[in-house]
């Protein structure tokens, strides 16, 4: 008989279990690769919010399949609520169609806090049947938004730009961020929600750091931020596999332009964390490119393949992001509101982070 079990802000007592089905679970296209989490379950759970819950499938004490709820507090509009964040949905290889997903997604729904979720675009059974299939369930996930990860290839020089300075933050500046981040929530919703510089200066999760954080400035006057996040000592990607056609491409393409590894290799990416602007600000496109081409350029002195940065499409800033990019992946993002219509009616962009699930 199958077993539904929750481990709060732990991994449980099969751990290992939980690993293999992360190894196992591959994503197929151009490149195959899957992720691998260096330090154990928790490291990198613990760096992705207020706290999380493991919700387990298990039968006959064998794990069968698990998804992880995280918690956090947030902006919308001009409260601050809290919500849980749906992912990291697997099931293991032999025990696939026996509807494990289904049990597993209703566990971990039965809260009463919002519950949100991202499903990519091209998963077309869970955002058509599976949406109904959970709504006589109870489950009543509705789509409020469309991630866009763009991936950017290393710059080998960062570009100048006329009136605009962009350097490392310090000590000294974390008041004017912290005081920066609550502007930029009253323009977006889902930004974390700070009680003071203190606890804003307290969210640099491991892999990143102030010193990472880039700070654009036009006369003196703070104009844009962006954090840059090295995960590798929480998780990484390992490349299973490169499509014949993609080899044969590569095989055209000067090394020094772009490095895509083979199967067996690591593939390194830098992420951007906790971004913010003033969407009125007449600078903001130039102050978001100068942020993207510094991370760019960055990327390649870390010897990173790609930089990513996310945004909302509908965010008017998404064209902008866009510039430069190789090759972009997008998700849908899925609310339940539970009594809040808030949620499904907003009318600001949504912050998205993509380095965090």
């Amino acid at each position: 008989m199958i077993e539904v079990q929750i481990h709060e802000n732990q991994a449980g007592p099969r751990e290992t279990s939980l690993l293999g089905i992360i190894r196992e679970s591959r994503v197929p296209g151009m490149v195959s690769y899957h992720y691998e989490r260096p330090e154990g379950y928790e490291a990198f759970a613990r760096v992705q919010g207020s706290g999380f819950r493991v919700v387990e499938a298990v039968e006959n004490g064998v794990t069968l399949g698990f998804t992880q709820v995280t918690f956090d507090r947030v902006r919308w509009g001009e409260k601050e609520i809290d919500i849980a964040y749906s992912g990291d949905t697997r099931v293991g290889t032999a025990s696939r169609g026996k509807r494990i997903s289904d049990a597993l997604i209703a566990e971990a729904c039965s809260l009463p806090v919002p519950v949100l979720g991202a499903v990519m675009n091209s998963n077309s059974t869970v955002l058509d049947s599976k949406l109904r299939h959970w709504s006589k369930s109870g489950i009543h996930f509705k789509p409020i938004g469309e991630l866009e990860a763009c991936f950017y290839p290393p710059l080998k020089k960062p570009r100048s730009h006329p009136d605009l300075t962009c350097r490392p933050a310090r000590p000294p500046d974390l008041p004017a961020m912290f005081a920066f981040w609550k502007r930029y929530s009253t323009s977006h919703h889902l930004t974390r929600a700070y009680d003071d510089p203190e606890s804003f200066a307290n969210d640099f999760p491991r892999g990143t750091s102030l010193e990472t954080t880039l700070l654009v400035h036009q006369d003196g006057q703070l104009i844009a931020m962006m954090g840059l996040w090295n995960q590798d000592a929480v998780r990484t990607i390992r490349v299973d596999s490169r499509a014949g056609i993609l080899n044969f491409a590569l095989s055209w393409i000067p090394d020094a332009w772009i490095r895509i590894p083979a199967a067996g290799e690591e593939l390194k990416i830098l992420y951007s964390y906790r971004h913010a602007w003033i969407p009125e600000h007449p600078k903001s496109t130039q102050a978001l490119r100068y942020l993207i081409q510094e991370a760019r350029y960055r990327s390649g002195q870390l010897n990173r393949h790609f930089f990513c940065f996310g945004i909302d499409t509908a965010d008017p800033m998404a064209r902008q992001a866009r510039k430069g990019i190789l090759f972009s992946n997008r998700a849908r993002i899925i609310c339940d509101p539970r009594g809040n219509p808030d949620l499904l009616e907003g009318n600001r962009s949504l912050h998205l982070e993509v380095g965090m699930g």
